[in-house]
Formats: structure tokens, C-alpha cells, sequence
């Protein structure tokens, strides 16, 4: 009964000590409050108006491609059903379209 006591008391004595060891919730030292660069707002500003009068700055989607259309394939809608209908695998009802929730 001895040994279930010290080793239950030592159990919650690391616990705790571990719990004071978390308990400093203050953010990293070296980030918040700190002037890392001596920049001013006004300085960063005035280069950014000199970037975007010489061009260099964009809000534009560089990934962004213009739509082009496909070229009429000839085959109408009621062709493209009808060969999927006959393909092997095929969904025997046509209308049903699922995952719609």
C-alpha cells in the first residue's frame, strides 16, 4: 500500500511540476515588441508607391489563362448518351446524377 502511495505521489508531482513548466503562456521573446528593422511605415510606403508607378506591383492572377472556347465537335448530346449508354460500366439510368446533397 506504501509504494501505490509514493508512486501515485510522485506521479502527481511530476504532473505538476510539468504544469508549472507550460504555465508561461508569453509569446516568443524575439518577435512581439521588437523594431527589427530601422525602415520606417513612411519609408516602406513611399517604396511601395515608387513600385507601383514604375509597374512592378500587381493584383493580377498570374496563373489566371484566358477562356477560349472548344471547336464544334459535330456530335450531339443525344450521340455522346447513347455510346455511353453502350460502354461497358455504364450507369443505366442517365439522369441520375449522384452525390447532389
Amino acid at each position: 500500500m506504501k509504494t501505490k502511495t509514493i508512486a501515485s505521489s510522485l506521479i502527481i508531482s511530476f504532473a505538476l511540476i510539468g504544469g508549472a513548466a507550460q504555465a508561461d503562456n508569453s509569446p516568443f521573446k524575439g518577435v512581439y515588441g521588437q523594431n527589427d528593422s530601422s525602415v520606417t511605415h513612411e519609408q516602406v510606403q513611399a517604396d511601395l508607391q515608387q513600385a507601383k508607378n514604375a509597374g512592378l506591383v500587381s493584383r493580377e492572377d498570374t496563373d489566371n489563362v484566358a477562356f477560349s472556347a472548344q471547336t464544334e465537335s459535330g456530335v450531339s448530346r443525344d450521340q455522346v448518351a447513347n455510346e455511353a449508354a453502350k460502354a461497358p460500366g455504364a450507369l443505366s439510368d442517365l439522369d441520375n446524377v449522384p452525390f447532389q446533397g
